[in-house]
């Protein structure tokens, strides 16, 4: 946890150096505290803080790539993501993005999933879906669907709701291969930071998930893009 703190926090020192070539070479740099990592609506972090960071390239062809790490609170307190893709627009409304994300978990590889997926958005909203044919470790293939909206409350101040459901092909929580994870989340900008405070829950029950990691929770994060 100290070392990938203190390399996060290094990379928010070094972007400042790569950033006057951002715009000829199109990458870009982000750090960010957190108070619970939660996927899909399921904590990381055993609902303790998480450091987060990564870098990612975009070609004005709509071709993108990045890589992304967060502390966690198993395999070693560590998760890597990468992911690379495809954005475009399919008519003067509807816009496009496809690509393949890939988790690694250094210090337990039986978990490492690799996701392809697919989206369209129109007018704020966004629905996805995202396969993978062997799902964090359960050798059984899953699908996750998510339909997203964003919208401007004022200036400056955004608005973003999500639900999603996974759909496993194995049990994930007790008998239970499928459940739905939901949220809002309001964003904003000052002096150069990125701040949120969100919701996120789950239909899911502390007896079906083991512990608290599944439970509602506020999320609050403050961040910095280079």
């Amino acid at each position: 946890m100290k070392n990938l703190t203190t390399a996060v926090l290094a990379l928010a020192l070094t972007a400042g150096a790569v950033s006057v070539q951002a715009q000829q070479t199109e990458i870009s740099a982000n750090v960010n505290l957190i108070n619970d990592y939660k996927f899909r609506g399921i904590s990381q972090t055993d609902r303790n803080r998480a450091v987060q960071g990564g870098f990612d390239y975009n070609h004005e062809s709509g071709a993108y790539a990045g890589v992304w790490a967060s502390t966690i609170e198993f395999a070693d307190n560590i998760e890597m993501n990468y992911y690379a893709g495809f954005t475009g627009s399919l008519t003067n409304t509807v816009g496009y993005d496809v690509g393949v994300l890939v988790f690694e978990y250094p210090g337990l590889s039986a978990l490492d999933t690799v996701e392809v997926y697919g989206a369209l958005d129109y007018a704020g909203f966004t629905g996805k879906v995202s396969y993978t044919d062997s799902y964090f470790g359960t050798r059984g293939h899953a699908y996750y669907w998510e339909l997203g909206h964003s919208a401007e409350l004022a200036q400056n101040l955004t608005l973003d709701l999500h639900v999603g459901l996974t759909d496993a092909q194995r049990d994930l929580f007790g008998n239970k291969n499928d459940y739905l994870d939901y949220g809002l989340t309001l964003g904003t900008a000052v002096f150069g930071l990125d701040f949120s405070l969100g919701w996120i829950a789950t239909n899911l029950s502390r007896g079906n998930c083991g512990s608290n990691a599944c439970g509602s929770r506020a999320i609050v994060s403050v961040g910095k893009s280079f």
